[in-house]
């Protein structure tokens, strides 16, 4: 439950950095997030290594059911909590990658412009390589 909430929290931060284009802070966010997500998926190993020779499925879409079938409302509230964060992650989440996103192409437009190409026309080549811009004439 410790790591649902740490990561809830993070992408909170995340996306209060983005709304408020503190762009600094976004490194340290993402190693964060990357940490967590290696301690989840370590943690999730343990669970099922533990729990699988109890009858847990080794299916996590399964996993809600089984949760219900045993007589333990102190776990039935747990589960249910952690997947209320879960599910809260995946909506800010999906917010943070339309606000990245919108960031991103912002940022690209402004470099277009600096460059003097025009915005419509990508400055990344195949495989999103950066084109050489001495092709481009500099402004300014």
């Amino acid at each position: 439950m410790e790591v649902g909430e740490d990561l809830l929290s993070l992408l909170a931060e995340e996306e209060q950095a983005l709304s408020q284009q503190n762009l600094e802070k976004l490194p340290d966010i993402t190693l964060n997030k990357n940490n967590l997500i290696q301690k989840y998926l370590h943690l999730r190993g343990l669970r099922q290594q533990q729990l699988t020779p109890l009858g847990l499925p080794k299916e996590e879409s399964l996993y809600t059911k089984w949760i219900y079938l045993q007589n333990n409302s102190e776990l039935h509230q747990l589960w249910e909590n952690l997947s209320q964060a879960l599910r809260a992650c995946q909506t800010i989440n999906a917010s943070n990658g339309m606000m990245l996103q919108k960031l991103t192409l912002s940022n690209r437009n402004a470099i277009q412009a600096l460059v003097g190409k025009d915005p419509t026309q990508s400055i990344y080549g195949p495989g999103s390589a950066s084109s050489n811009i001495s092709n481009f004439n500099i402004l300014g």
